[in-house]
């Protein structure tokens, strides 16, 4: 969808996280047939968002133990290798046992993103 912005000709990298929040997702049927092509990943993802858009509507780090006290659903322990296979293609980053949300996973997941 959004992958730039054009500056005098210039084009510069947009920081999703800066302009959508969690609550701009539309999450009534999850995130069934997202790019990811992986119903774990999109399950974690969705979850991960509605977290998000109900504490605080922020795009903040947050722990895999937060993520388990938090989550809808009870959460196995091999969703944290789900975790770690979204760090490794850019969609979660992870300091100091915080993980957080980049522009890639915003960007991939923009087909959900409510219009008016």
């Amino acid at each position: 969808m959004f992958q730039a912005l054009h500056t005098k000709g210039v084009a510069m990298p947009v920081d999703f996280t800066k302009i959508v929040k969690p609550s701009d997702f539309d999450l009534r049927n999850g995130l069934d047939n997202s790019i990811l092509q992986n119903r774990e990943e999109e399950l974690i993802a969705c979850s991960i968002i509605a977290i998000l858009a109900h504490n605080g509507d922020r795009w903040i780090p947050f722990s895999f133990a937060e993520y388990r006290k938090l989550c809808a659903y009870n959460v196995f322990a091999y969703e944290e290798l789900i975790f770690e296979q979204l760090v490794k293609i850019g969609m979660l980053k992870v300091a100091d046992q915080k993980y957080s949300v980049t522009h890639r996973f915003i960007g991939m997941l923009c087909d959900f993103i409510k219009t008016a």
